[in-house]
């Protein structure tokens, strides 16, 4: 249970929150900022189009299949980006010095 936790939920979050953040830190443009978003929410749609139509058994869902492999580690990655994000925007956030 635990290499599953790890393998689907945690490892997807905190790859995504390293990408963002570090793309957040390293661009200037906004628009780059986007890209990981975009590129891993692509990526899911694409993961799952394929095991959709590669499916054949009949004893388990195609659905379930579909939701549990690129659903579960693809809504990690996106909480992890969006994780990211949030981390930048608080750590590089103006601060107001009082000079008294």
């Amino acid at each position: 249970m635990p290499i599953i936790l790890a393998g689907f939920v945690l490892l997807p979050f905190l790859l995504g929150a390293v990408i963002q953040y570090a793309v957040c830190r390293f661009t200037r443009r906004k628009r780059w900022r986007v890209l990981p978003g975009l590129a891993a929410a692509v990526l899911a749609l694409l993961i799952a189009a394929g095991r959709w139509n590669l499916w054949a058994s009949e004893q388990v869902s195609p659905l379930t299949q579909v939701l549990f492999f690129p659903g579960l580690p693809a809504l990690a990655l996106l909480a992890g980006l969006f994780a990211g994000w949030r981390f930048w925007k608080w750590f590089w956030r103006p601060r107001v010095v009082d000079g008294r």
